[in-house]
């Protein structure tokens, strides 16, 4: 363990300061190596598409026969597949880019790549997961939200705790996964709680890094008040989505730091 560690072995505070910490080392390594903002800039691509689709799912559901019917559960569950593996998998190249350059590699992005692509189908299988676990939770809550006595209220205490547990269960599913490749999947998923168990002051460090995302708001909002009409917004729109890319890289690389960090030794392959 090396210094940022043994500086989180005191109290809440100091393991806070810990996280603090990475988040500034994480945000250095992501200027060192900005073609990690262009695959998370194809991420939140991806992403807003996949929230296009689930927008229309909503309005289909509407004129559907309601939450079971086949063809809307089999476009929720592809949506939700679909959101979940390219997530999955780049956030998989980030930490396996990560942890390349850390360890010497003289080709990370390839060393990336081979991590990926031998634990191709064990991430295909947690995306698979992954999609079925928030296909399931929007199907309930899509439910509770049409019994008048229950009402929005309870669906929505019902949708933020289901989802704050799968995150939380699955905060560092990714590196567990992409690295220890003898674990199952309900073993890294217990495994991914566990070190969010040890490390969870040491996460909440994360937070400092979102005066970076606020600048980015408030600067599309002072563009869009400065430049105004439709080149107002346009600037508006690049200078918040700009915020999401960076954030979203910063989030995979963070995680990958703090997991190297808690889970001990790991040992990369530089070929």
């Amino acid at each position: 363990m090396n210094l940022l560690n043994r500086l989180g072995n005191g109290n809440r505070l100091g393991r806070f300061k810990t996280g603090a910490a990475y988040t500034r080392r994480s945000l250095r390594f992501q200027r060192q190596h900005p073609a990690l903002v262009g695959l998370a800039l194809v991420q939140v691509i991806l992403a807003i598409a996949g929230l296009l689709g689930l927008i229309v799912l909503g309005f289909y559901e509407q004129q559907a026969s309601g939450l079971l019917d086949p063809v809307f559960l089999v476009c929720l569950v592809g949506v939700y597949f679909v959101i979940s593996i390219y997530t999955t998998l780049m956030n998989a190249l980030i930490t396996g880019y990560v942890f390349a350059i850390e360890m010497g590699s003289p080709t990370p992005i390839t060393t990336a790549l081979g991590q990926v692509r031998r634990q191709f189908w064990t991430l295909l299988s947690y995306g698979l997961l992954a999609a079925s676990v928030l296909s399931v939770i929007r199907i309930v809550v899509g439910w509770l939200r049409g019994k008048a006595i229950v009402g929005d209220m309870v669906a929505t205490v019902f949708e933020m705790t289901a989802l704050g547990a799968w995150y939380a269960a699955t905060v560092y599913a990714v590196p567990v996964l992409l690295l220890e490749e003898r674990l199952s999947l309900r073993g890294a998923i217990s495994k991914s709680a566990s070190i969010l168990q040890d490390s969870k002051w040491t996460y909440m460090g994360m937070a400092t890094a979102w005066p970076v995302v606020i600048g980015f708001i408030v600067l599309g909002i002072a563009l869009l008040f400065l430049i105004g009409g439709p080149r107002g917004v346009l600037s508006a729109v690049i200078a918040i989505v700009s915020g999401v890319v960076v954030y979203r890289a910063f989030n995979a690389i963070f995680r990958a730091y703090l997991y190297g960090e808690v889970a001990g030794p790991f040992n990369i392959d530089p070929e």
